[in-house]
């Protein structure tokens, strides 16, 4: 399993902890560091890939195949991480 799968399946342990909690928050700081092997992540770009992960229909299906609530999990976490 590659990196960015196992931090989506250790967040779907964490769907149950309370908002901000500091394990998921690491867990959305190494999606964020996953990301730089594609591109440089800047604030918004992280805030506009957790709206697409709940609006886009591609990411939306891929999501639901974990957990059917983690699209608006992982969009609510990332918001959180980005107001930091």
């Amino acid at each position: 399993m590659n990196g960015v799968n196992t931090i989506y399946n250790d967040l779907v342990g964490c769907i149950a902890l309370i908002p901000d909690h500091p394990e998921t928050q690491i867990l959305v700081a190494k999606w964020g560091c996953h990301l730089r092997y594609f591109y440089e992540p800047s604030i918004q770009r992280m805030r506009g890939l957790g709206e697409k992960y709940v609006h886009s229909p591609d990411f939306a299906d891929r999501f639901r195949d974990l957990l059917p609530d983690l699209t608006k999990f992982l969009r609510a976490e990332i918001m959180i991480y980005c107001d930091r």
